[in-house]
C-alpha cells in the first residue's frame, strides 16, 4: 500500500521523494503490491510499460505458491505434482535460487515451503508454530533438493518451494533490464515493499528516503544516487504481537523461527534479482556473518533495528 505524505511516495521500506513533473507514469497490480513505472520524455511509453507489465504478470503467474498457472506451470502446480515440464521462465527462477542458496550457504533457502506456509496460518489466528512441528519441516528442507533435466523439474523430497524472496526481485531485475537494452536511462521502478530500481533523472540523482520499521511516517535517512537498485527486508507489513512479540513472515531457515536480529535490512546494488533474495538471506544472518557476506560480495548494506543503524557500508551515504 502507497501513501501520499507531504510530497513523499511511501513503501514498505523506500519512499522516492517528490521528483517534480514526471510525463509518464504506469501501475502494475501484482504479487500482492503496487509497482509503479515512470519513464521520462518517450514518446513510446505505452509499448514499454505493456511489456513490462507482461514481465511480471508473466513472473507472478509461474512463481505463485497458491494457486495454479494460467497456461503454464506454476510452483503451486510443481509443489503439488512434485515433477512437471516449466517455462522457460519458472525454470530460470529455479535456477538462480539455487545459486543464491548456494552462494548465501542456505540462508536464503528456496525450500521453506511449507514452514512459511505453517506460520501464515498460525499467525492468521494469532497463535505461535508449535516447535515440533517447527522441528519437523526444517528437518523436511534439509533433504529437500531439486532435480532438473532440461525443462523437466523434479522435487527430491517432501519439501515445498517458496519464491517470495526472489520472484520480485527477478521481475524487476527483467524490466530493468528491458529499459536498458530499450536505451531508456531516465526511468525509475518502485516495486513496492522490496526494491527500487532508478535509472537517472534527466540525468540528475534520485532522492530516495528509507523508511522507518513500522512507522510509515518516519524516514531512517535520505539518499541520492541513479543507476542503482536498493531491497529491503522488513517484517512490517506482514506481523502479529502476541504476548508482546512480534512474531512476522521472515522465517529463519536454521531455527525455524521469525528473525529477530534486525528490523530493516538494506542492500545497495545493480541487480535486483540478488538485491532481493540477497536481503532476505542477511537478515537472517548474524551481525559478523552478514558483514563478511557483504564485503564477500561487494555490496553497500544498512542494517536497522530498535530505532537506530547498527552499520551502513562506506558507501551508503545518508542525508537529513
Amino acid at each position: 500500500m502507497k501513501k501520499l505524505l507531504l510530497g513523499l511516495i511511501f513503501s514498505s521500506c523506500l519512499f522516492l521523494c517528490s521528483c517534480g513533473e514526471i510525463e509518464n507514469t504506469g501501475v502494475i497490480y501484482t504479487m500482492d503490491t503496487v509497482v509503479t513505472v515512470s519513464i521520462y520524455n518517450d514518446e513510446n511509453f505505452k509499448e514499454h510499460f505493456n511489456k513490462i507489465k507482461e514481465i511480471y504478470k508473466e513472473v507472478e503467474n509461474v512463481s505463485d505458491d497458491y494457486k495454479s498457472g494460467k497456461d503454464s506451470v506454476s510452483i503451486y502446480d510443481l509443489n503439488h505434482a512434485r515433477e512437471a515440464y516449466v517455462s522457460n521462465t519458472l525454470l530460470d527462477i529455479l535456477k538462480e535460487s539455487i545459486r543464491i542458496y548456494d552462494k548465501t550457504e542456505g540462508y536464503f533457502n528456496p525450500f521453506i515451503g511449507s514452514l512459511s506456509h505453517k506460520w501464515k496460518d498460525a499467525m492468521k489466528e494469532n497463535k505461535i508454530l508449535d516447535s515440533a512441528t517447527i522441528n519437523e519441516e526444517l528437518e523436511i528442507m534439509k533433504n529437500t533438493s531439486l532435480k532438473i533435466d532440461g525443462n523437466h523439474i523434479s522435487i527430491v523430497g517432501d519439501g515445498n518451494i517458496d519464491l517470495g524472496g526472489i520472484a520480485k526481485g527477478y521481475a524487476t531485475n527483467m524490466a530493468k533490464k528491458y529499459l536498458e537494452d530499450s536505451q531508456i536511462s531516465s526511468y525509475y521502478i518502485d516495486a513496492g515493499n522490496s526494491s527500487i530500481a532508478i535509472g537517472n533523472k534527466m540525468g540528475k540523482e534520485y532522492t530516495i528516503g528509507l523508511s522507518k520499521p513500522y512507522d510509515f511516517n518516519g524516514y531512517i535517512g535520505i539518499i541520492k544516487d541513479k543507476d542503482k537498485v536498493i531491497s529491503c527486508s522488513s517484517p512490517q507489513n506482514q506481523y502479529v504481537t502476541i504476548d508482546g512479540n512480534i512474531y512476522h513472515h521472515l522465517i529463519h531457515p536454521f531455527n525455524g523461527y521469525p528473525s529477530s536480529t534486525y528490523d530493516s535490512i538494506f542492500v545497495f546494488n545493480q541487480n535486483a534479482l540478488e538485491g532481493d533474495a540477497y536481503s532476505t538471506a542477511i537478515f537472517h544472518m548474524g551481525f559478523d556473518k552478514a558483514l563478511q557476506f557483504a564485503k564477500n560480495n561487494n555490496l553497500d548494506i544498512l542494517m536497522y533495528s530498535n530505532n537506530k543503524i547498527l552499520f551502513q557500508t562506506e558507501g551508503v551515504k545518508l542525508y537529513e
